[in-house]
């Protein structure tokens, strides 16, 4: 099996991704005349992520994102305008985030710049949620391939606790720190085999796939073992709850069902129906 994996993981990190986003804004509480100071958000905000390399890299393999903003208020100050809103990101692994605190200063035509070094509403906000989107994206195609996307969402963190919002950006240091706390890493480790095992499947390879659904499973009771309420391993049966159960051999590995039933009891019903 040994073998099998690292061609694998070979073959994975030659696949290398951009980011492409469709974005979306609603704003059905604000009036025809706000409404329209915001139609050409969406579009600046698919220029600002689709023509950046966030990876780094040459290929042309792309990530589709889907981003949806739900603008509730605006108050003027000053000549400012300041918007309140909802902030979701989904994308085709399910490193999905939502965000009920995106607060952001716009106006009609500003263009929205990249920058590392000065924090901006909208630029560094975004960033903070691709990087950890990308970085969980990266996660299913090797082993902690993730990291370093991880790192530019630290980064991006910093430069918002130290901005005019910080207020919402405590709420994202949660959201960061959960996702990369060492006790849940091995979930990060889960997800990944999941796609391998999911790779063994498709290939018929079922002895190979049973191994490492065993081992995806021993790396799902370790991380919830030790941090049970952590927001990772939430978001990880929310997205996978129905998947995994798909690469494991119930008529042999019915323990496996059991533990998940244990696990994730509030789906208890669902994976009973795996069981004999």
């Amino acid at each position: 099996m040994t073998k099998i994996i690292l061609i694998t993981l070979f073959y994975f990190s030659l696949i290398a991704q951009r980011f492409e986003a469709n974005v979306y804004i609603t704003a059905d509480r604000l009036n025809e005349s706000q409404k329209q100071e915001l139609q050409d958000l969406p579009e600046l905000i698919e220029s600002y992520i689709n023509n950046y390399d966030y990876f780094r890299t040459n290929d042309d393999t792309q990530i589709d994102i889907t981003i949806q903003i739900i603008v509730e208020s605006v108050i003027e100050s000053g000549g400012r305008k300041t918007y309140q809103s909802q902030f979701f990101i989904k994308t085709p692994a399910q490193e999905n985030f939502y965000d009920k605190d995106f607060e952001f200063v716009y106006t009609q035509g500003e263009e929205i710049r990249h920058n590392s070094f000065e924090y901006q509403y909208i630029g560094n906000f975004i960033d903070f949620y691709l990087y950890m989107s990308g970085a969980g994206e990266l996660d299913t195609f090797g082993k902690f391939e993730g990291d370093q996307m991880y790192a530019k969402a630290r980064e991006a963190l910093d430069l918002g606790l130290r901005g005019p919002s910080a207020g919402g950006w405590t709420y994202r240091e949660k959201v960061y720190k959960d996702t990369t706390h060492p006790l849940v890493k091995t979930i990060r480790e889960a997800k990944y085999k999941y796609y391998t095992a999911e790779n063994f499947k498709l290939d018929k390879n079922y002895k190979e796939m049973r191994e490492v659904s065993r081992s995806m499973m021993e790396d799902i009771k370790l991380a919830t073992k030790r941090a049970p309420n952590n927001l990772l391993i939430k978001q990880f049966f929310e997205a996978y709850y129905n998947r995994i159960v798909e690469v494991i051999d119930a008529s042999q590995d019915q323990d496996l069902i059991v533990d998940l039933m244990t696990i994730d009891s509030s789906r208890r019903d669902f994976y009973k129906k795996y069981l004999d």
